[in-house]
């Protein structure tokens, strides 16, 4: 619940930015349009009517919600790939969803609002050229300020990380084949108890992660042969990770989880951090920014 909590107010976050950047290619349009209202055309005065230039500028922000849609759906509500939407594609997208509800309003308002003639019918390619240009104005300034918005270079950075990550992940895996190295369980193992009250026996290198339960249970994933195995035990995540202090590669990712780095299989961006994969397991690790230098430097140290 706590992962499914956090991943809800960081799409609630982006929610929030992306009214934001509909509502400027809804300012966008306005101004555009009350500088041809005000020109010196005598039918603009006419056509581009101020209930007209409301209905464009609602069109704006209808257009954004219905691009920001298709990528909700399209990036599976990963938070960091909603952010890349921001790119080419949304430009292309949001000028294409504009342009079309910009082209019926034209078409459906007396007199027209771009083609100023009362006496001839426009050309379609003509009122779709002008009312695609109107849209690629608007979406091109908002593509802007979303390019340069300070959550996009941070989940650049993340991208960026999350790269070098897996290819020191790759590196390291590589070198382990070719030495043929195993991992060394010696002096490696921790006595818990579990929920049951009975004693478990986990080596350093056999744990997979520890995720919270609540303040006094930990639920533990581990490797027991070739199987992944999940108890409860009766300690915090805190007395987990005090338990494997002796062991580097065992680390606190996030607030309610411990992962061992040495079972990780590679990263992707995910929210304000990473979202790490794991071997023996389908369960993904999240890490957040308080911990995300912390496990960067580990993964990447050479």
């Amino acid at each position: 619940m706590t992962v499914f909590r956090e991943r809800f107010c960081a799409l609630r976050r982006e929610f929030k930015s992306r009214s934001g950047y509909a509502l400027i290619s809804a300012i966008t349009v306005t101004i555009i349009l009350l500088l041809v209202r005000y020109s010196d055309m005598p039918e603009a005065n006419k056509n581009v009517t101020l209930p007209v230039i409301a209905f464009y500028a609602i069109a704006a922000i209808i257009a954004h919600i219905i691009t920001d849609a298709v990528g909700y759906i399209a990036t599976g509500l990963k938070m960091q790939r909603i952010i890349y939407w921001q790119g080419t594609l949304n430009l292309i997208l949001a000028t294409a969803a504009m342009g079309t509800m910009f082209y019926y309003i034209d078409m459906t308002t007396p007199g027209h609002t771009f083609i100023f003639s009362e006496t001839a019918e426009p050309e379609p390619w003509q009122a779709v050229a002008c009312n695609c240009l109107l849209a690629g104005i608007a979406t091109t300034i908002t593509t802007a300020f979303a390019r340069g918005s300070v959550r996009r270079q941070k989940s650049l950075n993340i991208k960026r990380e999350c790269e070098e990550i897996n290819a020191c992940i790759e590196q390291r895996n590589a070198a382990k084949a070719a030495t043929m190295q195993g991992p060394i369980i010696m002096n490696q193992i921790v006595t818990f108890h579990t929920d049951g009250d009975k004693q478990l026996e986990i080596a350093a290198c056999d744990m997979i992660y520890a995720h919270r339960r609540d303040n006094k249970h930990t639920i533990v994933a581990y490797r027991f042969g070739a199987k992944t195995c999940r108890t409860a035990l009766n300690d915090s995540i805190t007395g987990i990770m005090q338990a494997f202090a002796d062991y580097g590669q065992i680390m606190r990712c996030h607030g309610d989880y411990i992962v061992n780095i040495e079972r990780i299989s590679h990263a992707e961006p995910d929210n304000d951090g990473y979202e790490l994969y794991l071997l023996g397991t389908k369960h993904t690790v999240p890490v957040t920014e308080k911990y995300r230098n912390e496990i960067y430097n580990a993964l990447t140290d050479e």
